[in-house]
C-alpha cells in the first residue's frame, strides 16, 4: 500500500495547515479565514448540520430527521412537534 500524504503547518499570521493526499488533492485550513479544498473556498453555509444514513438536519433550525430505514421521525424544534412517517 502506498501512502504519501503530507501535512504542512505554518506559523504565519494567521496560522495555516495544508494537508495533501497521495493524489495531490489539498485541504487548506486558515485560522479565522477561508478554508479551501483544491484551491476552491469551502461554503460551510450550505453544508448540512448533520448527515448520516440514519439522521439528517439541513440547517441549524432543523428539522432533525431520524430513520431506521422504515420509519422517519421528524423533530421540529421550532414548533416542538414530532411526526412519524413510513417509507
Amino acid at each position: 500500500m502506498l501512502a504519501k500524504g503530507t501535512l504542512k503547518l505554518t506559523a504565519s499570521n494567521p496560522p495555516t495547515g495544508i494537508y495533501t493526499n497521495r493524489r495531490g488533492e489539498t485541504l487548506e485550513c486558515t485560522f479565522n479565514g477561508t478554508d479551501r479544498i483544491n484551491g476552491s473556498p469551502v461554503d460551510y453555509k450550505n453544508w448540512p448540520v448533520l448527515e448520516s444514513p440514519w439522521t439528517s438536519e439541513k440547517n441549524p433550525t432543523g428539522p432533525l430527521e431520524v430513520t431506521d430505514g422504515k420509519t422517519v421521525m421528524t423533530n421540529d424544534f421550532t414548533n416542538w412537534t414530532v411526526t412519524d412517517r413510513r417509507n
